[in-house]
């Protein structure tokens, strides 16, 4: 692109206004779409397993479409191979990621982390009332008043979390 004859005699927004529209259909003109691939949600699905998913989802949809006794036999029926498969995929998974802990050791604690996480929330309660309980001092207040006459059970602690402490 030749920047002086295209942007030679304008003034600064009309020059930055023509570098976009130059440099957005360059990027349209070149640059090839594509979506991004998904990796599957857990580590050992293969192919096989997904197929498997697939006919278990389409095995259920015709179930809840004709509620036919054969139909949900065949339901369950691919329900069942596909937790099989997925439990021996699985282990098959985890062992191979034992065998390999001397050489990956990576792989392996990521692995468990993976397993170990957890989200430290306390879910939405419901207050006597109707209302909804959403701090979480109001949750501790509100499993106070469920569970215990006249004691606290939940304290509320500097950090916002609650834990249980008998006082």
């Amino acid at each position: 692109v030749e920047w002086d004859k295209e942007l030679g005699e304008l003034d600064v927004s009309e020059a930055w206004t023509q570098f976009c529209d130059i440099l957005n259909h360059v990027v349209e003109e070149c640059i090839p779409l594509s979506k991004p691939r998904s990796k599957p949600n857990k580590l050992y699905m293969n192919r096989q397993a997904l197929r498997a998913r697939r006919r278990k989802n389409k095995a259920w949809s015709k179930w809840k479409k004709s509620r036919k006794v054969y139909d949900f036999k065949q339901y369950a029926r691919a329900r069942n191979s596909l937790r099989a498969l997925t439990r021996k995929l699985s282990r098959a998974y985890e062992q191979k990621l034992v065998r390999g802990i001397k050489s990956n050791p990576k792989l392996f604690w990521r692995y468990v982390k993976s397993r170990l996480s957890t989200k430290p929330r306390i879910a939405s309660l419901t207050k006597p009332d109707g209302s909804v309980a959403l701090t979480d001092y109001v949750k501790a207040e509100v499993l106070n008043n469920y569970f215990v006459y006249g004691r606290k059970v939940f304290k509320l602690c500097h950090n916002h979390t609650c834990r249980l402490s008998l006082h």
